[in-house]
Protein backbone atom coordinates (compact mmCIF):
# COMPACT_ATOMS: atom_id res chain seq x y z
CA UNK A 1 0.00 0.00 0.00
CA UNK A 2 2.85 1.98 0.44
CA UNK A 3 4.37 1.61 -2.47
CA UNK A 4 0.94 2.30 -4.19
CA UNK A 5 0.67 5.88 -2.28
CA UNK A 6 4.14 5.94 -3.34
CA UNK A 7 3.51 5.99 -7.13
CA UNK A 8 0.29 8.29 -6.64
CA UNK A 9 2.41 11.05 -4.91
CA UNK A 10 4.98 10.72 -7.58
CA UNK A 11 2.14 11.62 -10.57
CA UNK A 12 2.44 14.90 -12.14
CA UNK A 13 -0.42 17.83 -10.96
CA UNK A 14 -2.32 16.80 -14.39
CA UNK A 15 -2.26 13.19 -14.02
CA UNK A 16 -3.51 13.45 -10.44
CA UNK A 17 -7.52 12.91 -9.63
CA UNK A 18 -9.92 14.57 -7.27
CA UNK A 19 -10.84 11.24 -5.87
CA UNK A 20 -8.86 7.73 -5.32
CA UNK A 21 -10.97 4.66 -4.58
CA UNK A 22 -9.36 1.58 -3.42
CA UNK A 23 -12.28 -1.90 -3.90
CA UNK A 24 -11.13 -5.37 -3.23
CA UNK A 25 -11.29 -7.64 -6.74
CA UNK A 26 -14.60 -9.70 -5.19
CA UNK A 27 -16.52 -5.99 -4.96
CA UNK A 28 -20.08 -5.96 -7.22
CA UNK A 29 -21.22 -2.41 -7.77
CA UNK A 30 -23.01 -0.31 -9.83
CA UNK A 31 -21.10 2.57 -11.16
CA UNK A 32 -23.78 4.36 -11.37
CA UNK A 33 -24.17 4.15 -7.41
CA UNK A 34 -20.19 5.16 -6.79
CA UNK A 35 -20.91 8.49 -8.73
CA UNK A 36 -23.54 8.95 -6.54
CA UNK A 37 -21.32 8.27 -3.58
CA UNK A 38 -18.39 10.65 -5.31
CA UNK A 39 -20.17 13.48 -5.99
CA UNK A 40 -22.31 13.22 -2.37
CA UNK A 41 -18.74 12.89 -0.74
CA UNK A 42 -17.42 16.24 -2.60
CA UNK A 43 -20.05 17.56 -1.29
CA UNK A 44 -18.84 17.14 2.35
CA UNK A 45 -14.93 18.08 4.38
CA UNK A 46 -15.04 14.03 4.13
CA UNK A 47 -11.53 13.23 2.81
CA UNK A 48 -11.47 9.19 3.92
CA UNK A 49 -14.07 7.15 3.90
CA UNK A 50 -14.48 3.56 4.48
CA UNK A 51 -15.38 0.92 7.40
CA UNK A 52 -13.87 3.41 9.88
CA UNK A 53 -11.77 2.56 12.78
CA UNK A 54 -9.40 4.44 15.23
CA UNK A 55 -6.55 2.91 17.07
CA UNK A 56 -2.94 4.27 18.13
CA UNK A 57 -4.54 7.86 17.55
CA UNK A 58 -5.60 7.72 14.20
CA UNK A 59 -8.87 6.23 11.82
CA UNK A 60 -7.92 3.72 9.41
CA UNK A 61 -10.69 1.99 6.89
CA UNK A 62 -11.22 -1.17 6.49
CA UNK A 63 -14.03 -3.62 4.23
CA UNK A 64 -14.44 -3.70 0.87
CA UNK A 65 -14.15 -0.35 -0.07
CA UNK A 66 -12.80 3.14 0.60
CA UNK A 67 -12.51 5.97 -0.68
CA UNK A 68 -9.06 9.35 -0.15
CA UNK A 69 -9.37 12.76 -1.97
CA UNK A 70 -6.82 14.19 -3.56
CA UNK A 71 -5.93 16.57 -0.35
CA UNK A 72 -4.68 13.63 1.28
CA UNK A 73 -1.84 13.82 0.10
CA UNK A 74 -1.25 16.77 1.00
CA UNK A 75 -2.08 16.05 4.75
CA UNK A 76 -0.81 13.85 7.40
CA UNK A 77 -2.01 10.57 7.91
CA UNK A 78 -1.88 10.55 11.54
CA UNK A 79 -4.66 13.43 11.51
CA UNK A 80 -6.21 14.16 15.02
CA UNK A 81 -9.67 15.69 13.81
CA UNK A 82 -12.96 14.04 12.95
CA UNK A 83 -13.58 16.33 10.66
CA UNK A 84 -11.05 15.24 7.61
CA UNK A 85 -11.97 11.30 8.59
CA UNK A 86 -15.65 10.73 8.54
CA UNK A 87 -16.05 7.52 9.50
CA UNK A 88 -19.23 4.70 7.71
CA UNK A 89 -21.85 2.86 9.28
CA UNK A 90 -22.01 -0.43 7.64
CA UNK A 91 -25.16 -2.60 7.43
CA UNK A 92 -24.50 -6.28 8.68
CA UNK A 93 -23.21 -8.57 5.88
CA UNK A 94 -23.86 -5.41 3.26
CA UNK A 95 -20.69 -6.69 0.86
CA UNK A 96 -21.53 -9.84 0.33
CA UNK A 97 -20.41 -10.43 -3.41
CA UNK A 98 -23.95 -9.79 -5.11
CA UNK A 99 -25.60 -7.77 -2.83
CA UNK A 100 -24.37 -4.27 -2.43
CA UNK A 101 -25.67 -0.42 -1.78
CA UNK A 102 -23.47 2.35 -0.91
CA UNK A 103 -25.67 6.10 0.34
CA UNK A 104 -23.19 8.90 1.93
CA UNK A 105 -24.17 11.71 3.98
CA UNK A 106 -22.05 12.84 6.82
CA UNK A 107 -21.55 9.06 7.13
CA UNK A 108 -22.00 6.44 4.25
CA UNK A 109 -24.44 3.66 5.01
CA UNK A 110 -24.05 -0.19 3.29
CA UNK A 111 -28.01 -1.28 3.02
CA UNK A 112 -28.65 -4.83 0.60
CA UNK A 113 -29.59 -4.13 -2.69
CA UNK A 114 -30.61 -7.58 -4.60
CA UNK A 115 -30.43 -8.81 -8.26
CA UNK A 116 -32.78 -11.32 -8.60
CA UNK A 117 -34.54 -13.18 -10.84
CA UNK A 118 -36.16 -16.38 -11.97
CA UNK A 119 -37.07 -17.51 -15.84
CA UNK A 120 -39.15 -20.39 -16.91
CA UNK A 121 -39.82 -21.11 -20.07
CA UNK A 122 -41.63 -24.44 -21.51
CA UNK A 123 -42.65 -24.51 -25.21
CA UNK A 124 -43.80 -27.80 -27.13
CA UNK A 125 -42.52 -28.48 -30.47
CA UNK A 126 -41.70 -30.69 -33.53
CA UNK A 127 -39.33 -29.81 -35.68
CA UNK A 128 -39.93 -28.66 -39.54
CA UNK A 129 -36.58 -27.55 -40.20
CA UNK A 130 -33.23 -29.11 -40.85
CA UNK A 131 -30.65 -29.53 -37.08
CA UNK A 132 -29.21 -26.03 -36.98
CA UNK A 133 -25.36 -26.95 -36.05
CA UNK A 134 -23.92 -25.19 -33.06
CA UNK A 135 -21.31 -21.75 -33.75
CA UNK A 136 -18.66 -23.80 -32.51
CA UNK A 137 -19.40 -26.75 -34.50
CA UNK A 138 -18.78 -24.62 -37.87
CA UNK A 139 -15.50 -24.75 -39.79
CA UNK A 140 -14.20 -20.95 -40.01
CA UNK A 141 -14.14 -20.11 -43.74
CA UNK A 142 -14.14 -16.13 -43.74
CA UNK A 143 -10.97 -13.98 -43.34
CA UNK A 144 -11.38 -12.23 -40.13
CA UNK A 145 -10.75 -8.39 -40.08
CA UNK A 146 -9.01 -6.90 -36.76
CA UNK A 147 -11.62 -3.83 -36.24
CA UNK A 148 -15.06 -5.54 -35.82
CA UNK A 149 -17.61 -3.35 -34.94
CA UNK A 150 -20.42 -4.11 -32.67
CA UNK A 151 -23.77 -2.67 -31.47
CA UNK A 152 -24.93 -4.22 -28.33
CA UNK A 153 -28.76 -3.21 -27.39
CA UNK A 154 -31.00 -4.10 -24.50
CA UNK A 155 -34.98 -3.21 -24.02
CA UNK A 156 -34.71 -1.07 -20.43
CA UNK A 157 -38.09 -0.23 -18.47
CA UNK A 158 -39.38 0.08 -15.12
CA UNK A 159 -39.25 -4.22 -14.16
CA UNK A 160 -34.99 -3.45 -15.08
CA UNK A 161 -33.07 -3.63 -12.00
CA UNK A 162 -31.55 0.21 -11.22
CA UNK A 163 -27.80 -1.76 -10.81
CA UNK A 164 -27.96 -2.91 -14.32
CA UNK A 165 -24.28 -1.53 -14.88
CA UNK A 166 -22.97 -3.34 -12.62
CA UNK A 167 -22.47 -6.07 -15.36
CA UNK A 168 -19.67 -5.17 -17.89
CA UNK A 169 -21.65 -6.07 -20.89
CA UNK A 170 -25.03 -4.05 -19.72
CA UNK A 171 -22.88 -0.93 -19.40
CA UNK A 172 -21.62 -1.43 -23.34
CA UNK A 173 -24.94 -1.63 -24.49
CA UNK A 174 -27.29 0.53 -25.66
CA UNK A 175 -30.67 0.83 -23.03
CA UNK A 176 -33.64 1.61 -25.69
CA UNK A 177 -36.61 2.38 -23.49
CA UNK A 178 -40.43 2.93 -23.84
CA UNK A 179 -41.34 6.91 -24.58
CA UNK A 180 -42.54 6.92 -21.00
CA UNK A 181 -40.00 4.77 -18.95
CA UNK A 182 -39.52 6.83 -15.35
CA UNK A 183 -36.22 4.42 -14.87
CA UNK A 184 -33.15 6.56 -15.39
CA UNK A 185 -30.38 5.19 -17.64
CA UNK A 186 -32.22 5.29 -21.20
CA UNK A 187 -29.91 6.19 -24.39
CA UNK A 188 -32.90 5.94 -26.83
CA UNK A 189 -36.49 6.47 -25.91
CA UNK A 190 -38.73 4.97 -28.55
CA UNK A 191 -41.80 7.13 -29.87
CA UNK A 192 -44.40 4.20 -28.03
CA UNK A 193 -44.89 2.63 -24.99
CA UNK A 194 -44.87 -1.70 -24.78
CA UNK A 195 -46.40 -4.36 -23.20
CA UNK A 196 -44.28 -7.89 -22.44
CA UNK A 197 -47.14 -9.18 -25.02
CA UNK A 198 -46.48 -7.03 -27.61
CA UNK A 199 -42.86 -6.91 -27.88
CA UNK A 200 -43.51 -7.54 -31.34
CA UNK A 201 -44.15 -4.06 -31.56
CA UNK A 202 -40.72 -2.92 -30.22
CA UNK A 203 -38.48 -5.17 -32.02
CA UNK A 204 -40.19 -3.56 -35.29
CA UNK A 205 -39.47 -0.16 -34.47
CA UNK A 206 -36.03 -0.71 -32.77
CA UNK A 207 -35.47 -2.12 -36.05
CA UNK A 208 -36.34 0.39 -38.31
CA UNK A 209 -34.34 3.12 -35.64
CA UNK A 210 -30.86 0.52 -36.71
CA UNK A 211 -32.07 1.14 -40.93
CA UNK A 212 -32.33 4.56 -40.58
CA UNK A 213 -28.75 4.78 -39.43
CA UNK A 214 -26.30 6.16 -41.49
CA UNK A 215 -24.28 4.18 -43.41
CA UNK A 216 -21.15 4.67 -41.12
CA UNK A 217 -23.25 4.34 -38.02
CA UNK A 218 -24.12 0.50 -38.63
CA UNK A 219 -21.77 -1.97 -37.30
CA UNK A 220 -20.76 -5.17 -38.76
CA UNK A 221 -23.06 -6.94 -35.58
CA UNK A 222 -25.95 -6.34 -33.42
CA UNK A 223 -26.71 -8.30 -30.21
CA UNK A 224 -29.96 -8.33 -28.68
CA UNK A 225 -29.82 -9.14 -25.08
CA UNK A 226 -31.81 -9.80 -22.02
CA UNK A 227 -32.00 -7.40 -19.19
CA UNK A 228 -30.62 -9.98 -17.02
CA UNK A 229 -28.09 -11.68 -18.96
CA UNK A 230 -24.71 -12.69 -17.29
CA UNK A 231 -21.61 -12.80 -19.48
CA UNK A 232 -18.53 -11.26 -19.82
CA UNK A 233 -17.59 -8.60 -22.16
CA UNK A 234 -14.49 -10.72 -23.37
CA UNK A 235 -17.16 -13.98 -23.67
CA UNK A 236 -18.51 -12.12 -26.08
CA UNK A 237 -16.48 -10.44 -28.29
CA UNK A 238 -14.59 -14.13 -28.72
CA UNK A 239 -18.15 -15.30 -30.26
CA UNK A 240 -18.53 -12.25 -32.55
CA UNK A 241 -14.79 -13.18 -33.99
CA UNK A 242 -15.87 -16.93 -34.19
CA UNK A 243 -19.23 -16.00 -35.67
CA UNK A 244 -17.32 -13.78 -38.13
CA UNK A 245 -15.36 -16.24 -39.74
CA UNK A 246 -18.74 -18.20 -40.65
CA UNK A 247 -21.49 -17.87 -42.91
CA UNK A 248 -23.85 -17.45 -39.80
CA UNK A 249 -26.24 -14.64 -39.76
CA UNK A 250 -28.21 -15.21 -36.82
CA UNK A 251 -26.82 -17.09 -33.82
CA UNK A 252 -28.88 -17.83 -30.55
CA UNK A 253 -31.01 -20.44 -29.14
CA UNK A 254 -32.61 -21.29 -32.72
CA UNK A 255 -36.24 -22.55 -32.78
CA UNK A 256 -36.57 -25.23 -36.00
CA UNK A 257 -40.36 -25.73 -35.65
CA UNK A 258 -41.68 -22.96 -37.31
CA UNK A 259 -41.86 -22.47 -41.59
CA UNK A 260 -38.79 -20.11 -40.48
CA UNK A 261 -35.60 -20.45 -37.93
CA UNK A 262 -36.35 -17.81 -35.18
CA UNK A 263 -33.46 -17.20 -32.39
CA UNK A 264 -34.68 -17.53 -28.99
CA UNK A 265 -32.87 -17.08 -25.61
CA UNK A 266 -31.81 -14.48 -23.63
CA UNK A 267 -29.37 -13.51 -26.06
CA UNK A 268 -29.22 -13.62 -30.02
CA UNK A 269 -26.17 -11.87 -32.37
CA UNK A 270 -26.95 -10.88 -36.43
CA UNK A 271 -25.33 -9.22 -39.12
CA UNK A 272 -25.24 -6.35 -40.59
CA UNK A 273 -26.29 -8.41 -44.12
CA UNK A 274 -29.06 -9.76 -41.61
CA UNK A 275 -30.63 -6.40 -40.88
CA UNK A 276 -30.54 -5.35 -44.84
CA UNK A 277 -32.40 -7.87 -45.29
CA UNK A 278 -34.84 -6.89 -42.40
CA UNK A 279 -34.74 -2.93 -43.54
CA UNK A 280 -35.82 -4.55 -46.97
CA UNK A 281 -38.59 -6.54 -45.86
CA UNK A 282 -39.99 -4.51 -42.71
CA UNK A 283 -41.94 -2.03 -45.00
CA UNK A 284 -44.43 -5.20 -45.97
CA UNK A 285 -43.99 -6.95 -42.71
CA UNK A 286 -47.12 -8.07 -41.36
CA UNK A 287 -47.09 -7.60 -37.34
CA UNK A 288 -49.92 -8.82 -36.13
CA UNK A 289 -49.31 -12.49 -36.67
CA UNK A 290 -46.55 -12.54 -34.26
CA UNK A 291 -46.20 -11.66 -30.66
CA UNK A 292 -42.91 -12.34 -28.86
CA UNK A 293 -39.94 -10.25 -29.98
CA UNK A 294 -37.26 -12.99 -30.96
CA UNK A 295 -40.44 -15.12 -32.80
CA UNK A 296 -41.31 -11.51 -34.61
CA UNK A 297 -37.23 -11.20 -35.53
CA UNK A 298 -37.43 -14.48 -36.85
CA UNK A 299 -40.33 -14.15 -39.32
CA UNK A 300 -38.76 -10.71 -40.70
CA UNK A 301 -35.71 -12.31 -41.84
CA UNK A 302 -37.68 -15.41 -42.83
CA UNK A 303 -34.69 -17.79 -42.92
CA UNK A 304 -35.58 -21.58 -43.38
CA UNK A 305 -31.70 -22.15 -44.44
CA UNK A 306 -29.68 -23.56 -42.09
CA UNK A 307 -26.29 -22.72 -43.41
CA UNK A 308 -27.04 -18.86 -42.18
CA UNK A 309 -28.08 -19.94 -38.70
CA UNK A 310 -26.15 -21.20 -35.98
CA UNK A 311 -26.65 -22.08 -31.86
CA UNK A 312 -24.48 -20.32 -29.53
CA UNK A 313 -22.33 -22.33 -27.04
CA UNK A 314 -24.01 -21.77 -24.15
CA UNK A 315 -22.10 -22.75 -21.22
CA UNK A 316 -24.40 -24.25 -18.40
CA UNK A 317 -25.81 -21.44 -16.10
CA UNK A 318 -23.55 -19.17 -17.12
CA UNK A 319 -25.67 -16.90 -19.51
CA UNK A 320 -29.01 -16.52 -17.97
CA UNK A 321 -30.32 -15.89 -14.21
CA UNK A 322 -27.53 -17.68 -12.71
CA UNK A 323 -23.73 -17.40 -13.27
CA UNK A 324 -21.28 -18.87 -10.75
CA UNK A 325 -16.90 -19.40 -10.63
CA UNK A 326 -14.83 -20.55 -8.11
CA UNK A 327 -15.19 -17.17 -6.14
CA UNK A 328 -18.59 -15.07 -7.52
CA UNK A 329 -22.17 -16.44 -7.55
CA UNK A 330 -24.96 -14.25 -9.01
CA UNK A 331 -28.34 -15.01 -9.02
CA UNK A 332 -31.38 -13.24 -10.02
CA UNK A 333 -34.75 -13.57 -8.10
CA UNK A 334 -37.11 -12.25 -10.58
CA UNK A 335 -37.93 -12.40 -14.11
CA UNK A 336 -36.76 -9.63 -16.29
CA UNK A 337 -40.31 -9.22 -17.58
CA UNK A 338 -42.39 -9.29 -15.07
Amino acid sequence: MADTLSVFCGYSDDKKTDFYVKIDDDLIMSPSELDDIIRHMAATPCQYAGGMYTRDGFYWATGQIYIFTRAVFDETLRASTVKMWTPLSFAKNAYNPFRTKLVIGCMIVLSVVSLSGVYYLFRGHTRVLPIVRQLGDIKPTIPVKDNITTTIYMYRGDFSSPYHDIFALHMKALKICDKDTKTGGCDVKLKSNYKYGNLSVKTVDTLKMFCQYSEDKKTDFYVKVDDDLIMSASKLDEIIRQMAATPCQVAGSIADYSPFYWPGGQIYIYTRAALEIACKRLPTFQISQYNAEDVTFGGIINSSDPDTVCNLDAPPNHWHINYKDKRVKIHYYEQHND
